[in-house]
C-alpha cells in the first residue's frame, strides 16, 4: 500500500512538473468568419487602430501566459489587429473595396482597441493542491506515517482525475468609427467577444490560448460586421 502511494505521489509530482513547464507562446490576431451576407458598394480606407487597452492585459499572470505579451506577438498589436480586420472585410466581401491605402475612398474607418486580453493561468484548485503537496511532502520527512502521505497526494491526485488545472480567458472589445472624406463622424460600431474555458492537465492550455483568443476576436468583428450592414448611412 505504501509503495502504491509513493508511486502515486511521484506520478502526481511528474504531472505537476509537466503542467507547470514553460511553453513558448506565439500569437497572431486572426478573424475567422464566413462570407458577408451582402457587400456594401463603397470604397473604404482603414487607418491603423489606436491601442488603448489596459497595460495589464499584456502582462503574464503568475504561472501563466498572455497572448498579447510583447514576447508572444510577431509585431505591433495595433498593426496586426488592423490588418486582420482589413483582411476579413476584403476576403469576405463586406465592402466592394477596402484597403489600408486608397487614393479616393468614399469613407474612412478609424478605431480603437479598447480591450484585447487573452490569458492562461492556473486555477485556484491547482495552486491549493500544489501547496498541499509541497507541505505534505516536507512533513513526511519528520513523520513517515502513511496518512500524511495520503493527505499530501489527494489534492494533486484530483488533477490526475480531470479536475481543471488551468483556465483560459479571452476578453475583446473593438470600436470602429466611420468618417466621410471631410472628417465628419457618421457612425460608430462596437464589438465585444469573450471566451472562458477551464482545462485539465491533459490539455495544453497554453497552446490552445491563441485559437480561443481569436475566437473572441472573431465574435467582436462579427458584431461590427452586422452593425455595418445595418447602417442606413451605407445603404
Amino acid at each position: 500500500m505504501k509503495t502504491y502511494l509513493i508511486k502515486l505521489t511521484l506520478a502526481a509530482g511528474v504531472a505537476s512538473c509537466l503542467f507547470s513547464s514553460c511553453v513558448t507562446l506565439s500569437y497572431s490576431p486572426k478573424v475567422s468568419l464566413d462570407v458577408s451576407e451582402r457587400t456594401v458598394k463603397k470604397a473604404i480606407v482603414v487607418e491603423k487602430l489606436t491601442d488603448i487597452s489596459p497595460v495589464e492585459d499584456r502582462e503574464n499572470p503568475v504561472g501563466g501566459s498572455s497572448a498579447t505579451n510583447p514576447k508572444a506577438l510577431p509585431g505591433d498589436l495595433s498593426v496586426d489587429v488592423t490588418n486582420a480586420i482589413v483582411s476579413d472585410f476584403a476576403t469576405n466581401g463586406v465592402f466592394s473595396q477596402i484597403s489600408r491605402r486608397l487614393d479616393n475612398p468614399d469613407y474612412i474607418l478609424k478605431g480603437e482597441i479598447k480591450k484585447f486580453m487573452g490569458k492562461s493561468r492556473p486555477t485556484a484548485y491547482y495552486w491549493g493542491s500544489a501547496v498541499a503537496y509541497g507541505v505534505g511532502i516536507a512533513a513526511i520527512r519528520n513523520n513517515p506515517d502513511p496518512s500524511v502521505l495520503v493527505l499530501a497526494v489527494l489534492p494533486m491526485a484530483g488533477l490526475l482525475f480531470g479536475i481543471p488545472a488551468r483556465r483560459n480567458v479571452a476578453d475583446i472589445e473593438i470600436e470602429l468609427k466611420l468618417y466621410d472624406k471631410a472628417g465628419n463622424l457618421l457612425s460608430t460600431y462596437t464589438g465585444k467577444g469573450q471566451e472562458n474555458k477551464a482545462m485539465s492537465i491533459y490539455n495544453n492550455a497554453t497552446l490552445a490560448l491563441p485559437s480561443q483568443t481569436n475566437k473572441a476576436f472573431s465574435q467582436a468583428i462579427a458584431q461590427i460586421r452586422q452593425q455595418i450592414l445595418s447602417d442606413p448611412k451605407l445603404n
